[in-house]
């Protein structure tokens, strides 16, 4: 990962004099650039990457706070996809940016590409998922005899089984055929 902003760095760097051709003129280029400031916002965006991921893996790197984190996610996806439904089927298809011109009669919330809406939706789904095995798998762990089978789910398995529900329901409102492919392989 570093070594993309590097190249970029050395894209920048004033030690070239290269011939270039543009529109039947005959330049030269101090740089290996087309654009050298587009190219320190490039590799400065990137570093900001590489910073967030870093203080992603220090954030989850106990598992409580990525409990936590992941908890905090799935109530806001479950959240988002109740507003993009009620966006929907009781606002008549509002959306915050003003007019739709297109994707009418689906849901897409504040994303303009019910595409772009599906993948996070299905990003939810899984996370929900992954949140009620866990909370299952901790349920058998604490009672090894199986008087509690899960036969009968909690009132907490019952609302998390209702989100992700709601989430699968505002996915198929999206109509998008591969946002639910996806979704449904994750």
């Amino acid at each position: 990962a570093l070594a993309v902003p590097f190249v970029g760095l050395i894209q920048i760097l004033p030690l070239f004099n290269i011939p270039v051709l543009a529109a039947g003129l005959d330049m030269t280029s101090a740089t290996l650039s087309v654009d050298p400031q587009r190219t320190l916002l490039a590799v400065l965006r990137i570093l900001g990457y590489i910073a967030f991921f870093m203080l992603c893996l220090e954030v989850l790197s106990q598992q409580r706070r990525a409990e936590r984190l992941a908890w905090v996610v799935f109530v806001a996806v479950c959240a988002y996809a109740l507003f993009a439904l009620a966006s929907l089927l009781l606002l008549d298809d509002f959306a915050l940016w003003g007019e739709k011109i297109q994707y009418q009669g689906s849901t897409t919330g504040t994303f303009i590409n019910r595409n772009s809406l599906a993948t996070f939706l299905g990003m939810g789904m899984c996370l929900g998922l992954g949140l009620t095995l866990n909370r299952s798998y901790q349920k058998r762990i604490r009672d090894p005899y199986g008087r509690h089978r899960g036969l009968i789910p909690d009132m907490n398995q019952l609302l998390l089984f209702t989100s992700i529900g709601i989430i699968g329901l505002a996915l198929l409102y999206t109509q998008s055929r591969l946002g639910l492919m996806a979704s449904v392989v994750g």
